[in-house]
């Protein structure tokens, strides 16, 4: 049959387009000339001139300025582009004049195809060479061409060699030609190495061989095979790894997101603002710090609720919004949250939709895989009807279509990860950001474990389901393109399988609410959960030293158990939800079928009609599997994306509330000032007017919760103006009363990322008193110090934070109770050196709160602070003339013991009291005076030496002083069999053993279902159309139809019970594990916790515990069930065709061998893209708790960009990884193609192969490639998770601290009843490796002795108090109390006989009646009179809730003092007959 064009081809060419009878009557694949002059020509030319335009525009504006060498390869490119011009005009003249010869008309198609070509060509030259000045190396679009080219020009060539008539001249041009092209396509296979340089110009890491790889290299990843190489041979490192390319970076991601994320940022804010009014209301009591703690007769009457936000906190917040004139108290409006995911769309929907029209595409071109297996089922019925090479063609078609499927599906893969990778990126920025800039009442609402977990879950989660997206495109059009092919091949049969397909469909999306809802709860649990266990662990010396673990424990669990509940209820949802899709197809399989034999006219189901169908199902069953998968992901991904919208829409710092125009001379002023923490609470500060002179010290004081701390804050921007004007000229550095220490070593602390100036350093180090320290270091100060100071006093911390401030050398200094943490001859020192007049920051302004009564004679200006007012300023001469606030103040402070103090600091005071008993009237009683006669600790605590590494070392022990917090360690090598057996206990034994037989049931029904559905077609009684309507036909259908039926509804049965006990035991796994973790993490010894970053306990508890939660299940019931397929169809194959077993052995031996060459580098980077996460949560955890700080020093933007660095790091290991999962796989489909190739090509060569055998065979091979490809993905997945589940097992297998309970050892109920204490040649260490602290102690504390420790810092003080609680074990010698030997009993026995009063006031989130009492032993009146002694209970019972008011997370609803009293009546609690005092 002839089909011609649509004009007379005669006039266009010299024959006609197409030629059927030609095509198959040859012994070739023969076609027309006029085909091979127009199709063949058109289709590269058409796709260079098209595509090469949109390349151009991509080019230029990539052209760069580095000058970009020429390279040998480069210029042949170049020359054989014009050559193959030169050809084509010659064989096209040739040609045109041998038709003249002969007297024949030259057609119109010849011109036109030789000038067409000889033009395009030219135009290949000039791509190649401006897409070296842009840096590309092997352009997709020339590739394409000269690929295209080379396989049109096939058909020419062998044409020539077949065709005997040709002339020797035409044939020379056509096989040069065809040479040409085959180097030129060879050429833009080879990448070039020599533009490495001028990419990178700007790294200082090896870059990535991607920038510099070939088009061929880059879609088959041919570019990783170096670093899967090197992974083989060792253990990867981070050296080893690359950099990210230029694309990647967080620099230019997050650039790109800030600047849509900033845009919707501002619509809001506009759109708030028009729709918002502010409600004024009544101006109420200013509230101070806190409630002040002294008599009411210095003191104001009006009390602030416990809640409200202590100004004493000593966080200095960065600016951050507010309204210029605001009424004193405004009501919160609901603030509207963030569109995230338009804003996500918007920065990068067209990566997204590119990637998914990569996947479109391959999903599309594998419906030509049923045609051609409709074509060879033809072929293998009639034989006889076709040309040999038919059956050939059809099997390379098979691998040609299967290999660009597989090349899409890996390109979307890896480019919808890369996708996802920079989408986590540009969230954990915003995230980073927004918590660096929150308002204090965002830092009420989430608390840092909470927003840890917004950058360790929920972030990751976007990124997870970014890799998804693309089946919310793809799916549809498969399941649509495959209802069109079933509909044209069974009728409308097929309309069955639709309407159970829409009948599911409601009943997910009812399933997939219900799970939204509890995967909101379980979310909101998990916060809960990670904020306790990051409380426990900030707090944990005090927990161990107080033996409060278990009920510690308890409450964990307790949080635990809730969410563990709410993940079974998803669990359960999600089972139902995967058993309607998994048994979808089989349903509708089964359901059309049946439906097609009874209705169709000839009642016969013929081997064409099933297996094609079956082809079209197996690919309807693949979206239809994704589905649940990506319904779970976006339901989950949905209420992180509303969780991230709300955090990032809570409140920050407005930069506008502090003004930097101040009056020339004026440093620091505030006019009329009413400022809160919080727009809810009172006013912390009411009616505030203050003006600060350059170069002047002023002091601020004032009783506990006066508000001094928050003045400070006003002045960094850190409050909320409700009133007023606040100015602030020149640059600010801020000391806080509670220090915030870095984890890095000592001299990076104070030199804070600045030049080093070594004089200058010296000498500001002198002065802050560090030099005698320095020198006790191991490292001197290239001693590392641990997380939040953990190895310094709480002394050293305050001079390492002054020595930073100090070294910044800023404009104004605002020092918040720089010295209350020294001793008074050390703060002598330090108040001369470097505040005072005479000191190195004498040309500054200074701000100093203090309760160093004895500082106020040498201060320029003093300003008495008293319930957020400032009641006094003046010259300390001017407050002392009269009897006012500032005497009372002195009065009261003079009455306490002032005996331990420098004798020139006694002297000082006094000569206050002198002047203060003469303006003053003393109408107190003995009762009151004793009363004040308590050593409050906030008064004048005492340095006191550090407990962890190195501090009392010798120089000597450099290496490991140096280095406190040690390199997390990485496993390398398998997965070891502890763990697996670990996860196999969790998991439950038998459990497992149920679940595989219910899968291997499952897949046994499978095979018998199809081998009966072969036979079925295969049946001759049946084949027989003509019996159809007898009874032994009708008999014979309904037997078929009946077993077929049998076996799908079992099929159904077993997947619900094989899924179920998967995802339910999976869960109660993840809770076994965690438990243990916890238990074992809580008997850890001290060391642990000094030695290992907060943020590193909580990776394991935040993401590694979320893998085995979320994801572990799913991909353990996918592999699995993946497995068993691959197992299922090789065995079907082999079953019909055994001659496959030939080709089935040698593949199957390469399969394991590139697994096993490809495994070693896998697993390694995804251990190492788990613990550079670590990094990342510490860094982020530190920056929360030091935000203030920073803010404050104005660095916000250095510690973004080191933020970006580790996420970038971090980003390296995944880049890897993902990368090298799509190595793998594009490798393992090729041999999952072999295998389809070798079934159809078996098929064609035997000679007794039916067509519903090979139907049967060649149906279920084209299932391999796409199974393969998915249990490649899930099994890196799975691996991956595995991982987590063996670093859960590393904490679980820690070594444990000694017990806490020796039954046979216990000490007697009241003991120790004496407290009689004996050390007796008694020495210890700190850890294993470190000198000696304590040397071979010998004494005695007699019973009801008071024994103070003295001595320099460094000497062990600290070490021989925590001795007895054993949190330093005995390197030899003993001490006993009461004559019992403390290392023979359990820890919790001891700890619990014993109190201990630590310096550091630590406070847990929860009632305040659990922070007294957390194991609720004693009873209210014991409580209420422990209050009492502290001083706190009048302000406890003013409190709405009394003992039940709730304390923030670290008590920053408390002023410093408050806490230090808590912690007081804490100690006063516990009637114990011993008591440590750590001062």
């Amino acid at each position: 049959m002839i089909i011609n064009a649509s004009v007379p081809s005669e006039s266009f060419c010299d024959s006609p387009l197409w030629d059927r009878g030609l095509l198959l009557n040859s012994s070739y694949p023969a076609l027309t000339e006029c085909f091979q002059q127009t199709l063949l020509v058109y289709a590269p030319c058409v796709w260079l001139w098209f595509a090469g335009a949109v390349h151009v525009r991509y080019v230029l504006a990539r052209v760069t300025h580095v000058p970009v060498p020429d390279s040998v390869v480069n210029i042949i490119k170049i020359v054989l582009c014009l050559l193959l011009a030169a050809l084509c005009l010659t064989q096209g003249i040739v040609r045109a004049e041998t038709k003249h010869r002969h007297h024949l008309p030259v057609p119109v198609a010849h011109y036109l195809a030789t000038t067409l070509l000889t033009v395009t060509y030219v135009f290949a030259a000039v791509l190649t060479r401006i897409s070296r000045k842009a840096l590309i190396v092997s352009p997709c679009v020339l590739f394409m061409f000269w690929l295209v080219s080379l396989v049109a020009y096939i058909v020419p060539f062998y044409t020539a060699i077949m065709d005997q008539k040709t002339e020797n001249t035409h044939f020379i041009l056509v096989c040069s030609t065809f040479a040409t092209l085959c180097v030129q396509l060879i050429l833009n296979c080879c990448g070039e190495s020599s533009l490495r340089q001028s990419r990178y110009l700007q790294s200082d890491k090896p870059p990535s061989p991607e920038g510099f790889a070939s088009f061929p290299s880059k879609i088959t990843f041919h570019w990783m095979n170096s670093l899967i190489y090197r992974g083989f041979k060792r253990t990867l490192t981070l050296t080893d790894i690359w950099d990210l390319p230029p694309q990647y970076k967080g620099q230019a991601v997050i650039a790109k997101f800030q600047h849509t994320f900033d845009k919707l940022c501002r619509s809001n804010k506009r759109n708030s603002d028009a729709t918002t009014v502010a409600s004024k209301s009544k101006p109420e009591k200013a509230t101070s710090e806190k409630t002040p703690l002294l008599p009411k007769s210095s003191s104001r009457s009006s009390q602030a609720p416990m809640m409200a936000r202590s100004s004493s906190r000593p966080e200095a917040r960065e600016r951050l919004p507010s309204t210029g004139d605001s009424p004193e108290r405004t009501k919160p409006q609901p603030k509207k949250p963030l569109s995230l995911f338009r804003c996500l769309v918007k920065a990068f929907y067209f990566e997204l939709l590119v990637s998914s029209l990569i996947r479109v595409v391959g999903d599309c071109v594998q419906f030509a895989n049923p045609a051609l297996l409709n074509s060879l089922i033809q072929y293998l019925e009639n034989k006889e009807r076709y040309p040999g090479w038919f059956g050939y063609t059809l099997v390379a078609g098979f691998f040609v279509v299967t290999f660009i499927t597989s090349i899409c599906l890996n390109q979307n893969l890896y480019h919808v990860n890369n996708i996802g990778m920079k989408i986590k990126t540009a969230l954990v920025a915003t995230v980073y950001r927004k918590a660096l800039n929150m308002s204090n009442e965002g830092r009420r609402q989430y608390t840092s474990g909470a927003i840890v977990n917004f950058m360790a879950v929920d972030c990751q989660k976007m990124q997870t389901v970014t890799t998804q997206v693309w089946v919310l495109l793809a799916a549809p059009l498969q399941i649509s393109l495959a209802f069109y092919f079933l509909n044209d091949k069974l009728g409308a049969s097929f309309l069955v399988g639709v309407g159970i397909i829409i009948l599911l469909i409601p009943v997910n999306i009812k399933i997939s609410i219900a799970a939204r809802q509890y995967q909101a709860q379980q979310l909101v649990l998990k916060d809960q959960r990670l904020k306790m266990i990051s409380e426990v662990l900030g707090g944990m010396k005090v927990i161990k030293l107080s033996a409060w673990e278990e009920s510690f424990y308890k409450r964990v669990t307790e949080i635990r158990d809730e969410e563990v509940r709410c993940l079974k209820k998803v669990a359960l949802f999600t089972t139902i939800t995967v058993f309607t899709w998994i048994c979808s197809p089989i349903l509708v399989t089964m359901g059309t079928l049946l439906t097609y034999t009874f209705v169709s006219e000839k009642g016969y189901l013929d081997p064409a009609t099933a297996f094609v169908s079956m082809s079209l199902f197996n690919i309807l069953k693949q979206p239809i599997n994704q589905l649940p998968e990506c319904i779970s992901e976006l339901v989950q991904s949905h209420v992180s994306l509303k969780r991230l919208g709300n955090f990032l829409s809570c409140e920050e710092l407005n930069p506008s509330d502090i003004c930097r125009d101040a009056e020339d001379g004026v440093a620091l002023c505030m006019k009329n000032g009413t400022l809160s923490w919080d727009r809810s609470l009172p006013p912390a500060l009411s009616r505030i007017n203050l003006e600060v002179r350059e170069r002047q010290l002023v002091a601020v004081v004032g009783p506990v919760g006066a508000g001094k701390s928050s003045l400070l804050s006003a002045f960094l921007g850190e409050m909320r103006k409700l009133k007023g004007n606040v100015w602030v000229r020149g640059s600010v550095a801020y000391v806080p009363q509670q220090a915030w220490i870095q984890n890095r070593p000592l001299r990076d602390c104070v030199l804070f990322d600045s030049p080093m100036d070594y004089k200058r350093y010296r000498k500001i180090v002198r002065s802050c008193a560090l030099k005698p320290d320095i020198e006790t270091f191991p490292a001197g100060d290239l001693t590392e110090i641990g997380e939040k100071g953990i190895n310094l006093s709480g002394g050293q911390k305050l001079r390492v934070s002054l020595a930073r401030a100090v070294y910044q050398d800023c404009d104004v200094y605002l020092l918040d109770d720089p010295l209350s943490a020294v001793d008074s001859h050390v703060g002598k020192h330090i108040f001369r050196k470097v505040i005072s007049a005479s000191g190195l920051l004498k040309n500054k302004t200074r701000v100093m709160v203090t309760h160093g009564i004895h500082w106020l004679p040498m201060c320029d200006s003093i300003v008495v602070m008293d319930q957020g007012h400032i009641v006094q300023t003046g010259t300390y001469e001017q407050l002392l003339k009269h009897d006012g606030p500032f005497a009372q103040y002195l009065k009261t402070h003079l009455r306490q013991d002032t005996d331990d103090l420098d004798p020139e600091i006694q002297k000082i005071l006094g000569q206050m009291h002198v002047r203060v008993e003469g303006i003053t009237s003393d109408g107190m009683t003995s009762a009151d005076e004793d009363d004040f006669r308590i050593k409050k600790k906030s008064s004048r605590p005492r340095e006191r030496a550090a407990h962890a590494s190195g501090k009392g070392g010798h120089p000597g022990d450099s290496d490991q002083g140096r280095q406190l917090v040690q390199e997390e360690r990485t496993q390398t090598g398998r997965i070891k069999g502890f763990v697996l057996k670990e996860i196999l206990r969790a998991f439950g034994v038998g459990a497992a053993v149920i679940a595989v037989m219910h899968l291997l049931l499952y897949n046994v029904m499978g095979i018998a279902a199809n081998i009966w559905l072969s036979r079925w077609t295969d049946d001759s009684l049946l084949r027989n159309v003509s019996l159809a309507g007898t009874a032994a036909y009708s008999e014979r259908t309904l037997m078929y139809v009946g077993v077929f039926a049998a076996l799908g509804v079992l099929q159904s049965i077993l997947t619900f019970l094989f899924v179920g006990t998967i995802y339910v035991k999976m869960i109660s796994a993840s809770r076994h594990l965690h438990a243990n973790m916890l238990n074992n993490i809580l008997h850890q010894p001290m060391i642990f916790f000094d030695t290992n970053p907060l943020g590193r306990i909580l990776n394991r508890f935040s993401r590694d515990v979320d893998a085995v939660d979320g994801s572990m299940a799913r991909l353990v019931r996918m592999f699995a069930m993946q497995v068993f397929t691959v197992v299922s169809v090789l065995c079907v194959i082999t079953y019909s065709t055994p001659v496959f077993v030939a080709a089935a052995i040698p593949m199957t031996i390469i399969y394991y061998l590139v697994q096993m060459f490809y495994i070693p580098s896998s697993r390694q980077l995804r251990r190492n893209e788990s613990v550079s996460r670590s990094p990342m949560y510490s860094h982020f955890s530190e920056t929360i708790n030091g935000a203030a700080s920073i803010r404050a020093f104005g660095v916000g933007s250095r510690f973004q960009k080191e933020s970006e660095r580790l996420v970038d790091q971090n980003n390296c290991f995944f880049y890897g990884f993902v990368s090298a999962s799509r190595w793998l796989r594009i490798r393992l489909e090729l041999l999952g193609n072999l295998i389809v190739v070798f079934a159809a090509l078996f098929a064609v060569l035997t000679d007794d192969v039916s067509g519903s055998i090979a139907g049967l065979s060649v149906s279920h091979a084209l299932q391999v490639t796409a199974i393969l490809t998915k249990m490649i993905q899930n099994s890196t997945q799975l691996e991956s998770n595995i991982i987590s589940v063996e670093r859960l097992v590393e904490y679980i297998k820690l070594p444990q601290e000694p017990p806490w309970v020796i039954k046979n050892t216990r000490p007697p109920a009241p003991w120790p009843t004496k407290g009689l204490i004996r050390y007796n040649k008694y020495s210890t260490r700190y850890r294993p490796g470190l000198d000696l602290v304590l040397h071979s102690i010998t004494c005695t504390v007699h019973c009801g002795e008071k024994v103070g420790i003295v001595g320099r810092t460094g000497a062990g003080k600290s070490s021989l108090s925590l001795s007895i609680f054993r949190l330093l074990e005995a390197a030899e010698g003993s001490i006993t109390i009461d004559n019992i030997n403390i290392a023979t009993i359990g820890l919790h026995d001891l700890r619990s006989r014993l109190t201990i009063l630590p310096q550091d006031p630590v406070l847990f989130s929860g009632s305040l009646r659990f922070n007294l009492d957390p194991l609720y032993k004693y009873t209210d009146t014991d409580v209420w009179a422990s209050l009492e002694q502290a001083k706190l209970k009048d302000f406890v019972h003013r409190q709405p809730q009394g003992l039940l008011c709730e304390v923030d997370e670290g008590g920053q609803n408390l002023s410093v003092g408050q806490r230090q009293l808590v912690c007081l009546a804490r100690a006063l609690l516990r009637r114990t007959q011993l008591r440590v005092l750590d001062c």
